[in-house]
């Protein structure tokens, strides 16, 4: 399963079009390119497509084998990738290992006020917190 195939699923699910589907976030070409694997969507857009349809990233990545997923997070930690010590990558590599652990209750209050104004909001994400 690709990001590209289950955001397909969903809009046939929901029985909409990919212009309604991607409504403000990314063209309705690039979108098509996504649904059909030619093309990567963006960690910003994907959260704002599924914020739009109100459907969460547990629920979205729900049907995929995340194991590989987790281990590059995880890879990503242990070499001191820079994109992992990028404020924005950091919270949401927390945020998205917490979710494929079921952990999610056990982060701080002050976490879920970060993550909730930085993937929540309308708009572009905000390096800074």
């Amino acid at each position: 399963m690709t990001i590209g195939e289950q955001l397909k699923k969903t809009r046939l699910l929901l029985r909409i079009t990919q212009a309604q589907i991607c409504a403000g976030v990314i063209t309705e070409a690039h979108y098509s390119r996504i649904e059909r694997d030619k093309n990567e969507i963006n960690a910003t857009s994907l959260i704002q497509i599924l914020n739009n349809l109100h459907i969460s990233l547990y629920d979205f990545f729900l049907p995929f084998d995340l194991a590989p997923i987790e281990q590059e997070i995880d890879q990503a930690f242990i070499n001191h990738d820079q994109r992992a010590y990028n404020e924005h990558y950091r919270l949401f590599f927390k945020l998205i290992d917490a979710i494929l652990a079921g952990t999610t209750d056990q982060l701080s209050t002050d976490f879920k006020q970060k993550a909730r104004r930085q993937f929540l909001q309308v708009g572009q994400f905000t390096p800074n917190l």
